[in-house]
């Protein structure tokens, strides 16, 4: 049963209120536990004018709610946007992106006990979600085993058990640390497609750095916890409708991960250079230890300002030329140099930017 002063909100009221808020002000012990429900109808209340500290609102500044506010949804890979997860209840939907991931909350019910919530033009908005749990019915997850060393997860909703993957399609597979992500583009087919095929195909390149070992370089062979070295780069595309795993990719960059069911392509770049590829096919799963641990290179590149890549994570201080140009912590620039890429929902002033990776480092004078 709710406590007495905690509301739940439905989606469809945030979208009608059109207004940053922010339901993070009033977070009490009693708001980690699960919390059940007894009539909904009981419970949700309208946003008005009590509910904010001003009528009069700023709408470039979260205003803080007077009293505690749960949403109750599904969070789903089915975004409108290649970089957001969605979270959804009967009421509407709407992108979110999520503190504390945890890939068994993929297609489950949570209580969002700490958020904020943004209102974007020709959108229905975006949600930040803060704190969130597990509702108690749920306490015992049905997507993830509680007796395995991993959990697994189909890249396609046709996909089938992992003990059914038929190798003679798609036998090869890999076990290794996720070094980088690329944004979610489409490629042209250069060849007659079938009837059943689109003309364009979407989709991300994923970099790992994989272990080369007997164990995990075998077909048939299991993976074990042993110690692995992750030394040898590949890349693995993520394509059609595997692509919707683009904001879980993200999370998951510097943990370590298994995929079976890839087959390999060997992908022309241009007219001389090639390059070979694992591409995931309708039996691709994926595999993410349970402890999942953060991977750390053997070295780190020091950066000098001389043209090296690295990682860096810094707060917006300030977003310019339409997201293009991103200022960090009142000393870095952060430059997109494609003009292609949708502008993520995420990217705000305060908004922390964790670990970008893979970027070109200069030092302009």
């Amino acid at each position: 049963m709710l406590e007495e002063n905690v509301k739940v909100l439905t989606i469809a009221e945030l979208i009608h209120g059109a207004r940053p808020l922010s339901g993070t002000s009033f977070l009490h012990p009693y708001l980690d536990r699960p919390i059940s429900r007894t009539s909904s109808s009981n419970h949700r209340t309208p946003l008005g004018p009590a509910d904010s500290i001003s009528d009069s609102t700023n709408h470039k500044i979260l205003t803080p709610l007077n009293h505690p506010v749960v949403l109750i949804g599904t969070l789903t890979l089915h975004s409108s946007h290649d970089d957001c997860l969605e979270f959804t209840d009967s009421s509407s939907e709407i992108c979110c992106d999520i503190l504390d991931f945890n890939v068994c909350a993929i297609g489950k019910r949570i209580h969002v006990t700490a958020w904020n919530f943004i209102p974007l033009k020709g959108t229905n908005g975006f949600l930040e979600i803060i704190k969130w749990n597990f509702p108690e019915s749920t306490s015992v997850l049905h997507g993830c085993s509680s007796t395995d060393s991993f959990d697994s997860f189909p890249l396609f909703q046709s996909s089938v058990a992992a003990s059914e993957i038929d190798h003679s399609k798609s036998r090869y597979r890999f076990h290794g640390a996720i070094e980088s992500v690329s944004p979610v583009s489409i490629v042209p087919c250069s060849r007659p497609c079938s009837s059943n095929d689109s003309a364009n195909i979407r989709g991300f390149l994923m970099g790992v750095l994989a272990c080369d070992c007997k164990f995990c370089t075998a077909k048939e062979c299991e993976i074990t916890q042993e110690c692995h070295s992750f030394t040898k780069p590949k890349f693995v595309y993520f394509s059609g409708a595997a692509s919707c795993w683009h904001p879980v990719a993200t999370k998951l960059v510097g943990k370590v991960i298994t995929i079976l069911g890839l087959k390999k392509k060997l992908v022309f770049i241009g007219k001389e250079e090639s390059q070979l590829m694992f591409v995931t096919t309708e039996n691709s799963v994926l595999h993410v230890p349970r402890l999942l641990k953060k991977w750390s290179p053997p070295s780190k590149t020091v950066i000098k300002g001389k043209g090296e890549s690295g990682v860096y994570t810094g707060v917006v201080k300030g977003v310019y030329m339409q997201g293009l140009l991103v200022e960090l912590d009142n000393e870095v620039w952060l430059l997109l140099t494609d003009k292609l890429r949708t502008v993520p929902h995420s990217l705000r002033l305060g908004a922390v930017v964790r670990e970008i990776t893979s970027f070109l480092c200069l030092f302009i004078a």
